[in-house]
């Protein structure tokens, strides 16, 4: 923490620059510091290794709020976001307290009712949701920045955890475009203290249960205010991501899992019994779409799952079933062969799945009459095909898709 108070009742904040290493030393040997929040002792650290901070005692941390003891790097980023906040004339306050969530954000603004998280470390998932849920009852927009050290991409796949996952920003601008199936409203915001250097991880797409394609905007922070932080423009370039998305099914289609999940060992046994090979999956198996982040399974397992349960065997014209589609998800969901996300916003399982029996009526596989869903005679045309044919059928369904979604 950067702010304690003295035995007098004297604020200390130590991103203030009129108190000076000399003032502080003689101050540290004057009077206790104290907790703003919970009134305990706490100690100045003036140390070499680490910014300047208060700490409470090991043995007696704060009792109001679930303090976590803090990193250089939270310190450092914390320090540098408050100063940027307040060159800008944001007025923030640093770690205000908040009585009624029992909650003391990194930063907050007043004037738009703002609070503000760095994150740099693991937080459990029930302590984030609690805080996110507190805010949201006193109507409190929060927003969360991470630390640059929980960044962890290569290429065009960024490896993202349901920690930040729940920490998504989203930009609803996106919702309704159709330039793409690679349009995506979600985005993550990171700050490195050292470079000061903003990253943007925005049109992030779920590939697996772990792995996200998106692309990136690295912004120093001198080149941007805050007011325009989180209205930043975000150019979209679809192809590269199209190309990632081809080569992870062609992964999947020739390179078999060193562990195989109980999912693909349930799908493994389901081709079996009916006698197909389970690494020939139709082309439209393993469509992308922002809204399947709603489930932990990757697209191509729970679209294969879809296609061995409800497509592969049934009849031209044959009347699909939402409604016990969706309960035998759930029911499998509880099962544990398919998975959801929990905590996180996005659509609901059901509005992912119903965007994915569009996405077949537009691709011939399905047809639709009012809300009905019925088979459509033409899907035979994606199935019965050698690999490199379906490889080659897996650039240009996407390819396709692009073009209606761009034409609608």
């Amino acid at each position: 923490m950067l702010v304690a108070l003295t035995s007098k009742g004297q604020v200390i904040s130590l991103v203030m620059p009129l108190y000076t290493p000399e003032f502080l030393h003689s101050l540290r040997k004057l009077t206790e510091f104290y907790c703003p929040v919970c009134k305990q002792k706490v100690i100045l650290k003036l140390g070499q290794k680490k910014i300047w901070h208060f700490a409470h005692h090991y043995h007696f941390p704060c009792t109001l709020t679930q303090y976590e003891a803090e990193s250089e790097r939270h310190l450092k980023g914390k320090k540098e976001l408050f100063t940027w906040f307040e060159t800008y004339h944001q007025a923030p306050i640093l770690e205000h307290y908040l009585p009624e969530l029992h909650q003391r954000p990194d930063l907050y603004l007043p004037q738009k009712r703002v609070a503000i998280e760095y994150q740099c470390s693991n937080m459990p998932l029930e302590v984030i949701k609690r805080r996110i849920r507190g805010y949201h009852q006193e109507k409190l927009a929060n927003v969360w920045i991470l630390g640059e050290n929980r960044l962890k991409r290569k290429g065009l796949k960024t490896k993202l955890s349901q920690m930040d996952l729940m920490m998504m920003h989203d930009q609803s601008i996106f919702r309704n475009l159709n330039q793409s199936p690679f349009v995506s409203p979600y985005k993550l915001l990171f700050f490195n203290p050292s470079s000061k250097i903003f990253t943007y991880i925005h049109h992030i797409i779920p590939l697996t249960p772990t792995q996200f394609i998106s692309e990136r905007k690295d912004i120093k922070m001198s080149h941007i205010n805050p007011n325009h932080l989180f209205t930043m423009p975000l150019s979209h370039s679809p192809k590269p991501l199209a190309n990632e998305w081809n080569k992870h099914k062609q992964r999947e289609r020739l390179i078999p899992h060193k562990y195989t999940s109980q999912t693909e060992h349930y799908l493994r046994t389901l081709c079996y019994k009916k006698n197909r090979v389970y690494y020939q999956f139709p082309s439209f198996i393993g469509l992308p779409h922002y809204s399947y982040i709603r489930l932990e399974t990757s697209p191509v397992h729970w679209q294969y799952w879809i296609f061995l349960r409800y497509i592969n065997n049934a009849k031209p014209y044959a009347r699909l079933s939402i409604k016990r589609m969706i309960k035998e998800i759930k029911y499998y969901i509880q099962k544990g062969i398919l998975r959801e996300r929990k905590n996180i916003f996005a659509p609901s399982l059901e509005f992912a799945i119903k965007i994915y029996l569009n996405q077949l009526c537009y691709l011939r596989v399905l047809y639709k009459i009012d809300n009905d869903f019925f088979i459509h005679p033409d899907w035979l045309n994606y199935d019965g095909s050698s690999i490199e044919t379906l490889i080659q059928k897996d650039h240009e369904i996407l390819h396709k898709l692009h073009t209606i979604y761009k034409h609608k």
